[in-house]
């Protein structure tokens, strides 16, 4: 095949991913045997489900050096019995197509002294989900997850939940990635002083929260003690003054 009849990408997408193929080092130790090339960058395992509510997973490979792909971005292998479905089924083949590189890189991003590092949701629906459900960010275990795993911003120390008439999150990180996401929201909050999210983007598609929900984030200005721990919740209950000069109780997760 020539040179014009071939593709150079530098990341590629598993379409399905054999059962086979179950950590990121073996999804990266089948890229390079069949491409021949040493290291990849980084693999990235979704979990998915198609048009029918079949579960598969997609992987997402960001390469150190560039491969060559047919024509038209993919490659096709064949299976010859030695991968299966998740249910077991033989695969008759395994696709390979051209992807985005993936910009969920989890480098550490180096702060100047005196800058921010936490952010504040003034408002989190009680309802907050994606995928239809399938993911509820109703507890800060799961917002921790939300910021850390799907949104990618950084590595999530603690957060302080509030609920009152509101529900509100202020959100700790131990540090923050390094990647284009994390990027565009510090640069949003430092130029607008809020960033508007109503989702993120899963390494295939942007998945919005459900029923059009959204949170904003703000930077934080409240100092928080790094010696709680987010696996170990207490509550405590607080009295303030809302913005009616009425005297309200907010129950504090910390």
């Amino acid at each position: 095949m020539s040179a014009s009849q071939t593709l150079l990408v530098d990341a590629v997408r598993i379409v399905s991913l054999p059962r086979e193929l179950a950590t990121s080092y073996d999804v990266s130790a089948f890229i390079c045997s069949e491409f021949g090339v040493g290291p990849v960058s980084s693999v990235r395992i979704v979990y998915m489900k198609s048009t029918n509510g079949t579960p598969y997973r997609s992987a997402f490979v960001d390469m150190m050096e560039p491969i060559s792909l047919e024509y038209g971005g993919q490659r096709t292998i064949e299976s010859k019995g030695q991968y299966h479905f998740e249910n077991g089924k033989v695969m008759d083949h395994v696709k390979i197509v051209h992807s985005e590189k993936s910009s969920y890189n989890k480098g550490v991003l180096e702060l100047e002294p005196g800058q921010w590092t936490s952010i504040y949701v003034p408002f989190v629906p009680k309802d907050l989900s994606s995928v239809r459900g399938d993911l509820r960010y109703n507890t800060s275990a799961a917002l921790a997850t939300f910021f850390e795993d799907e949104l990618m911003l950084g590595e999530v120390s603690h957060i302080e939940l509030v609920d009152g008439k509101v529900r509100s999150a202020r959100v700790f990180f131990r540090n923050w990635f390094n990647n284009r996401t994390s990027l565009l929201v510090r640069a949003a909050i430092n130029a607008k002083h809020e960033f508007l999210c109503d989702g993120y983007y899963d390494g295939f598609e942007f998945r919005k929260f459900d029923n059009r929900r959204y949170i904003v984030l703000r930077k934080n200005t409240v100092e928080y003690d790094s010696s709680s721990s987010l696996n170990e919740p207490t509550t405590s209950t607080i009295r303030a003054v809302d913005a009616n000069n009425e005297q309200v109780e907010l129950t504090i997760m910390i």
